[in-house]
């Protein structure tokens, strides 16, 4: 693919610099507090996929983020090992430094099972990870997002989480 189709190096310009015209304050686009991903939305969202082989790579590596509360940028740093699935993403905070983590995964009420199937399919290879997310930096969030983006029931909810002066993001899933 051309350079035209991966999200930009240095996403600065397009986080927190837009106002939101539906706010009232003078708070950047993404400021409010951030809601949950509803949990009836989730099985939804995952059928909106398109069954196609890219589509599938995104619904896989979405579920993985949905079902394991992972960070996009997490999805480059998992390993399986004895039969269970670590992270060994490093993040850096204010007390130093995270550790590898044991990850379990939660199902959604409506979908079960769907931790056991995202994670089959990304330990046997049967579906990679998009190739838009295999980056070494936060990027792979946005990679994810912009993807998202694209998807009808997406832009529905993140325009009423806006109406509402609240936000929707990748990081929604964490909660």
């Amino acid at each position: 693919f051309d350079e035209k189709w991966n999200p930009p190096v240095n996403r600065r310009k397009l986080k927190g610099g837009a106002t939101n015209p539906n706010v009232e304050t003078n708070k950047a686009a993404n400021a409010g507090k951030a809601i949950p991903f509803p949990e009836q939305s989730i099985k939804p969202l995952m059928e909106c996929f398109p069954d196609t082989s890219i589509g599938r790579q995104w619904r896989m590596a979405t579920g993985l983020v949905i079902c394991y509360g992972l960070r996009g940028v997490e999805l480059n740093h998992l390993r399986f090992e004895n039969g269970q699935l670590w992270c060994d993403y490093v993040k850096r905070n204010s007390v130093g430094q995270t550790k590898p983590r044991l990850l379990i995964g939660v199902d959604p009420e409506d979908m079960p099972g769907l931790s056991n199937q995202v994670l089959a399919e990304w330990v046997t290879g049967m579906i990679t990870i998009p190739r838009a997310i295999k980056r070494e930096d936060a990027e792979a969030s946005l990679a994810i997002s912009i993807y998202l983006e694209r998807r009808p029931l997406w832009k529905e909810m993140k325009a009423a989480a806006i109406a509402q002066g609240r936000r929707l993001s990748i990081y929604s899933f964490r909660h």
